[in-house]
């Protein structure tokens, strides 16, 4: 359900991957399309500022630090990338007395098998991919599962033809 429309996911691969897949899965798309040349690991962006002349270049002034060494360089466009689920929303003050709370909960992005849901019975809260993934891979062994909404929800299958998900289908 996460792959990119150029590079599908291999057809091994669960719709719903463990972290370990996904990052396998950037691997293998970075070195399909050579773009590790690109990346520079472990460096530190100070500061993103428009140039001067931004009204006319539209570059921007990029500082980094990497391995005590500091660089500047100007580039015509910037993208903010802040990874996948940085930090995790777990609005516990939305839950008056969870505190008494004596069962198991977390956050969608601690989940990492099924196997610790089995002859249970599950609430998922938030019907977002992660949640509705979630609420399918667990079925498979909890007694029971519950996917809970504000406002209810209209639920269709994203997976077409062949096992691809249909924006792989319909966007490539």
């Amino acid at each position: 359900m996460m792959c990119f429309s150029d590079y599908p996911v291999p057809d091994h691969y669960p719709n719903f991957m463990h972290n370990s897949q996904v990052l396998e899965y950037f691997r293998m798309y970075a070195n399909e399309f050579d773009f590790l040349k690109y990346i520079r690991f472990k460096t530190t962006v100070c500061s993103v500022k428009k140039q001067p002349d931004f009204s006319t270049s539209g570059q921007w002034e990029v500082v980094t630090v990497s391995e005590g060494k500091k660089e500047v360089n100007v580039f015509d466009g910037v993208m903010v990338c802040t990874g996948h689920p940085t930090n995790a929303h777990l609005p516990l003050e939305s839950f008056p007395g969870i505190e008494k709370f004596k069962v198991q909960y977390f956050h969608s992005r601690d989940y990492n098998n099924s196997e610790s849901f089995t002859r249970k019975r599950v609430i998922i809260i938030g019907i977002g991919n992660s949640g509705s993934d979630l609420a399918v891979e667990i079925s498979h062994t909890a007694k029971q599962v519950f996917l809970s909404t504000r406002r209810g929800a209209w639920i269709f299958n994203h997976v077409g033809d062949y096992g691809y998900p249909f924006d792989v289908l319909l966007t490539s």
